[in-house]
């Protein structure tokens, strides 16, 4: 195992899982469909900020998410990536 994956392992450890949990425990449907007035479920917990960007497990940098609009900020933050560079 390499330096890195040790420390993504760190980052999404057991506390990771518990706080995960305890979110979605409290948001169960998915914020962005909801804000659109859709109920789907969460599937996911994404971060606002990512970890190697400096972000945290603190709720307010934490959002429920299904699977598809999860893959969605995604693919729109990697499009982002590559006009910077």
């Amino acid at each position: 195992m390499t330096n890195s994956q040790r420390k993504e392992r760190k980052r999404y450890g057991r506390e990771w899982k518990r706080i995960r949990d305890e979110y979605i425990k409290r948001f169960p449907n998915c914020e962005i469909c909801q804000a659109h007035m859709k109920i789907v479920p969460a599937e996911e917990v994404h971060h606002i900020t990512p970890l190697c960007r400096g972000g945290t497990h603190d709720k307010v940098n934490l959002l429920a998410l299904c699977h598809e609009c999860h893959q969605k900020i995604h693919e729109i933050d990697r499009a982002e990536q590559k006009k910077r560079t």
